[in-house]
């Protein structure tokens, strides 16, 4: 019985070093689900920049629970992908993709601005602000 005990309190503690050490829990909850239908590295000289496009069914959510959605997929993403900053664009309709956010936006740069991506160290989001425009 000791020795069941002594494993199960083994795994746990190594399950649990796992999940902290993979970087990949976000913070914010949703209960929407989500497609990244595309992930486009839109890396410059000098600073790794990405482009989400992101599908959900079409529904009735409220502007929290876009909001929310949008901050965990940035969440997410930058916590398992070192990056200088990113856009994630949210559609419910996959024929729009590329045609223009349908139901959301988010903005994840240094100070807000795009343009100081280079100025940061990739992965390093001290300075980063998150912008969030729902339709």
């Amino acid at each position: 019985m000791k020795k069941l005990l002594f494993i199960g309190l083994v795994f746990v503690l190594f399950a649990g070093i796992v999940a902290c050490g993979s970087g990949g829990n976000a913070t914010t909850e949703t209960n929407i689900e989500y497609e990244i239908v595309n992930d486009e590295d839109n890396s410059i000289a000098g600073a790794v920049r990405a482009s989400l496009d992101v599908l959900i069914a079409k529904g009735n959510y409220s502007d929290e629970e876009i909001e929310n959605l949008l901050k965990h997929i940035v969440e997410t993403y930058s916590s398992q992908n070192k990056i200088n900053g990113m856009t994630v664009f949210l559609y419910d309709d996959r024929d729009d993709i590329g045609w223009g956010y349908t139901v959301g936006k988010a903005e994840f740069w240094p100070h807000g601005n795009k343009p100081d991506a280079s100025t940061v160290t990739a992965g390093d989001y001290k300075t980063f602000q998150l912008d969030i425009d729902i339709k």
